[in-house]
């Protein structure tokens, strides 16, 4: 009986000596990365470059001064780190090479783009409107407040909008449902979508559309006019707008078709859209040109 009593606790003892190095084999170490990325033709710190492991909710924005903390395990260390922002060629390594660095300071090189000359092929006619006004008071919320507790969601949100000749945009629209926040920042992007294959959608934004709300400026609809910006679009293409950041406390929201209609939303730049019932109340005012 002593034996076994014996045998059984060298038994126990064993199961929980291996459980603990089971543990410790799987233990990672989590590594703080404090960098900062620059233009590499002007040298000028870049504000809102993303940050993220390709694929996964890891990721970060370099701020108004270009500096970013990331907080990876390296458990990620064999994983792809990409670095990337409207305008600016992206740059992906491993994540484990941030490591060696020089100060981790990253430098991004600015796209080239080719300017066409363009000649309005009516110009007499007013802007024609590509996707659809909303008006119900059905909303999705971009940031919401819980119990004292701000909720972003979802990151990035918009619509597919088939142009059929080549349009020059002139003005983006937002029905807008609730806006209580002092004073929010959204982002436009515009994407060109591949028919034939399908394929994750390119930016054609040569730079940042960035747009500064007060809430004792903001109606039912709010729009911005982006001629400046010669956006001249053909075929499929996703207009979206993130929230990228508040003063105060409140909430955003736009008015939404909940029952008709589809939009396309993603966590974050790492991911793909995902496709989602529901229209949103997100367009645009062009004309044609050629």
């Amino acid at each position: 009986m002593h034996f076994i009593l014996s045998h059984k606790r060298v038994v126990k003892k064993i199961i929980a000596l291996l459980i603990l190095m089971h543990c410790l084999a799987i233990v990672t170490f989590t590594q703080h990365f404090e960098g900062k990325i620059f233009c590499n033709q002007t040298g000028k710190p870049l504000e809102f470059v993303n940050i993220g492991l390709i694929e996964t909710d890891i990721g970060t924005v370099s701020d108004s001064s270009g500096v970013f903390n990331l907080f990876i395990d390296d458990r990620y260390d064999q994983e792809s780190l990409k670095f990337s922002i409207i305008g600016y060629q992206s740059v992906t390594f491993l994540a484990r090479e941030l490591k060696n660095l020089q100060q981790h300071h990253i430098y991004l090189t600015p796209k080239t783009y080719q300017i066409h000359e363009v000649q309005i092929t009516n110009s007499k006619r007013r802007p024609r409107r590509y996707g659809t006004p909303v008006t119900t008071n059905n909303h999705m919320a971009f940031a919401i407040n819980e119990l004292g507790t701000y909720k972003l969601w979802p990151f990035e949100t918009g619509v597919l909008i088939d142009a059929k000749r080549q349009v020059l945009i002139r003005s983006v629209h937002i029905n807008i449902h609730q806006l209580t926040f002092d004073k929010i920042q959204l982002k436009f992007n515009i994407y060109q979508i591949d028919e034939k294959t399908g394929s994750h959608p390119n930016s054609i934004l040569a730079e940042p559309i960035l747009v500064s709300l007060k809430k004792e400026d903001v109606g039912d609809t709010i729009y911005f006019d982006v001629s400046e910006y010669a956006i001249i679009v053909k075929g499929q293409i996703l207009v979206t707008i993130e929230l990228k950041c508040y003063e105060g406390q409140g909430i955003f929201s736009i008015r939404t078709e909940l029952f008709k209609g589809e939009h396309f939303i993603r966590p974050s730049t790492n991911h793909p859209f995902i496709h989602q019932n529901g229209l949103p109340g997100i367009y645009f005012y062009g004309e044609t040109v050629r």
